[in-house]
């Protein structure tokens, strides 16, 4: 089971907002990777055609790479932009990998704004019939 069809079950299940969904997740794996890779700054994006998650760091092309987290050699910056010059500072691919750990606290994250969706969404629902006699069941 990929992203995509967790993605689409919630939205199915539950009636949210796919886009609301989509800005969920990728707040939840940024802060797991904010809480593994301190001070690197992080861009995530949900790929729609892949079904995965992107995720790239920020880093400042120079000639000499000193710290390899914060940046990155102009000769590796001419593969992902032919245009790049030294000073500038662009978004690359990341590929470390993140612990169990992080991965349960973007979870945690995850799941408590869903929650917190669905509360907003049935709100939403009745907001405007305040003031009215209801009836119903509660389980």
């Amino acid at each position: 089971m990929n992203l995509s069809d967790v993605i689409e079950g919630l939205v199915e299940e539950r009636g949210l907002d796919r886009e609301k969904v989509e800005v969920i997740v990728c707040e939840g794996i940024q802060a797991a990777y904010n809480k593994r890779f301190p001070g690197v700054v992080f861009a995530v994006s949900y790929n729609r055609k892949t079904g995965n998650v992107d995720v790239f760091a920020e880093k400042d092309v120079v000639h000499t790479v000193e710290e390899e987290d914060f940046e990155i050699s102009l000769r590796k910056a001419k593969q992902y932009d032919p245009a790049a010059e030294i000073g500038q500072t662009m978004n690359v691919p990341f590929e470390e990998p993140i612990g169990r750990i992080e991965i349960l606290s973007a979870k945690q994250l995850i799941a408590s704004k869903i929650r917190d969706l669905e509360q907003l969404a049935v709100y939403n629902d009745y907001k405007d019939k305040k003031g009215s006699l209801v009836s119903g069941t509660i389980h």
